[in-house]
Parts: C-alpha cells; sequence; structure tokens
C-alpha cells in the first residue's frame, strides 16, 4: 500500500514539463543558475497541519481465518496516523502558489487527480487504508503512519518529504520516503529532467555508481555485490531527490539497492560537481548568466 504514494511520485516525473534550467546554464556554479532562474530568494512559507487517526479492532472468524490460529486475540487491530503539513495563503505566498502545491499534494496522497481540499483528501487516505485492512487477509496487528514536511534547500525551492511507515507481518516495518520538489515563486512541479536532460543522466549514473562505491569503500563491483548492494538490480538514477543549498541528494528507499539491514541509501552529489551535466556546450558557448 505504501507504494502507491512513491509510484504516482515516480509518475509526475515522467511527465513532458518545459526545463527550469536550461536556459540559465553557463560555465558557473548551479547554485548561481537557480539564483538567477528563481529571483529573489523565498525562504519562508506558512503550513497548516491535517492530522487524522483511526484504530480500528475486526474480529476473526476461528474457523474460517488462517491468522486467527497465529494468536491469543480473535481480533484484528489496525492503527493509521496521517500528519502533513499543506501551504497556507498569507502575504508571502500567493493563494495560487499553495493552491498548486497543494494540489500536487493530494494528488500523490490519495493516487488521483481529483480537485480535493487537504481535508477532503486526508478523509480519503484513511477510508482508502481501512477498505484495504478490512479487504484484505493481513496480519493481527497492522499499522500505518504517513508524515509530510516541506524544508528547504536550494533558493526557492521547497523539498517536501513525504514518509510512510507501514507494517502488515513479517519480519520488521517497511518505511517508504518519496521526496518532491516545488518552485516556491510559482508553485511548479520539479522534475529530474529539468534538472539534468536525459542525454546527460547515464554519465549523471556512472557518477552516482562511483559515489557509492566510495561512500561503502568498495574498490569493485564484486565488492558490492558482496555486500548485497546492487546484486539484484542495476543502479539508476533515483527521481527521488532534494535539491539541498550545496548539493542534490539521491534517496533510495529501503531494499531498492541495498538489503533491509543497510536502510535507506543517500548519494549527495555538490553542484560543482554535476553543473557539466546540466547543458551541452553548445548551449553554453559565448553567453553570460542572466540576473
Amino acid at each position: 500500500m505504501n507504494r502507491k504514494i512513491a509510484t504516482f511520485a515516480t509518475d509526475l516525473n515522467e511527465m513532458n514539463m518545459k526545463p527550469l534550467y536550461k536556459p540559465l546554464l553557463f560555465a558557473f556554479t548551479f547554485i548561481l543558475f537557480a539564483a538567477c532562474k528563481f529571483g529573489k530568494a523565498k525562504e519562508h512559507l506558512d503550513f497548516h497541519q491535517v492530522k487524522r487517526s483511526v484504530h480500528l479492532r475486526d474480529s476473526l472468524n476461528i474457523k474460517e481465518n488462517e491468522f486467527a490460529i497465529l494468536y491469543d486475540t480473535p481480533f484484528r487491530e489496525m492503527e493509521i496516523e496521517l500528519d502533513m503539513n499543506f501551504l497556507k495563503a498569507t502575504i508571502n505566498t500567493p493563494q495560487a502558489v499553495c493552491q498548486q502545491i497543494n494540489n500536487k499534494l493530494t494528488e500523490i496522497l490519495v493516487n488521483q487527480s481529483d480537485s480535493l481540499t487537504p481535508e477532503e483528501a486526508a478523509d480519503k487516505y484513511i477510508e482508502q487504508h481501512k477498505e484495504d485492512f478490512l479487504r484484505e487477509k493481513i496480519t493481527y496487528i497492522y499499522y500505518s503512519h504517513l508524515k509530510g514536511r516541506g524544508d528547504f534547500g536550494l533558493e526557492n525551492v521547497l523539498n517536501y518529504r513525504i514518509e510512510e511507515e507501514e507494517f502488515t507481518g513479517g519480519a520488521h516495518p517497511l518505511t517508504t520516503v518519496t521526496i518532491l520538489r516545488f518552485n516556491t515563486t510559482t508553485g511548479d512541479f520539479i522534475t529530474l529532467d529539468q534538472i539534468c536532460p536525459l542525454s546527460s543522466q547515464q554519465k549523471l549514473k556512472e557518477m552516482l555508481l562511483k559515489k557509492l562505491m566510495k561512500d561503502k569503500n568498495a574498490s569493485t563491483m564484486e565488492e558490492l555485490y558482496q555486500m548485497g548492494i546492487l546484486d539484484r538490480t542495476e543502479m539508476f538514477v533515483s527521481k527521488n531527490f532534494s535539491l539541498g543549498k550545496d548539493s542534490i541528494e539521491f534517496y533510495y528507499n529501503e531494499y531498492e539497492i541495498a538489503p533491509y539491514a543497510y536502510g535507506p541509501c543517500i548519494i549527495s552529489l555538490g553542484y560543482d560537481e554535476v553543473v557539466e551535466l546540466t547543458a551541452s556546450p553548445a548551449n553554453t558557448k559565448d553567453k553570460h548568466p542572466a540576473s
């Protein structure tokens, strides 16, 4: 169930959206490009918190339900908690910008594009999980905790982090983090292709792999495989990333490239390392940054 949010967010990244930085990519640092593009820095936004919580108990038929015999009680229990911050329009933040960002957050929350208020989306999220619990044969104790918070990094970029922890049985819960990026002056959602053109993403993947090997003190791929890292998948460029003040952080959830024991993998690349990937020389020759 928690994979729905991550999947929908990935679909958003695939949309054909106009590049944000390409017209301003020159032989300077990445941060300068962003500052030129977004103009005066906006590092204060107002949020309002939406919280929901429900605890349900579902009776088990001892004769019919295979899970009932595993526990000492004839009940299944479910706990769902949601705690998300949504933007609030103020003198600092126009209503249109707040509405655009909030609409994207509600889309991702309930995996659909209907226009819902944050409160309506929160209620629908709870109802969807209740239906899943009652329909599926999941274990005695079930919980889902979702938290959404925004944070600033690069000028005029809001990095919004949705963290969902679920337990539906097994040895441990599963935590999935989805990171979204928004231009705080327009409300536009920022995708990977807008930051790094598709033509440069193979090089970006190679840089991420090199940095991963360095972070794990591995000198060969075989050493990574022996750790259980990338032994079941190839390296890829995560579309789950945040734009920090000094670097881009690519976030890989549990199991994506490494065993659960390693937890999530976060690979950071400084803007000075990736600036060469953001445009071809033909697009930067004899040009100067706009102000």
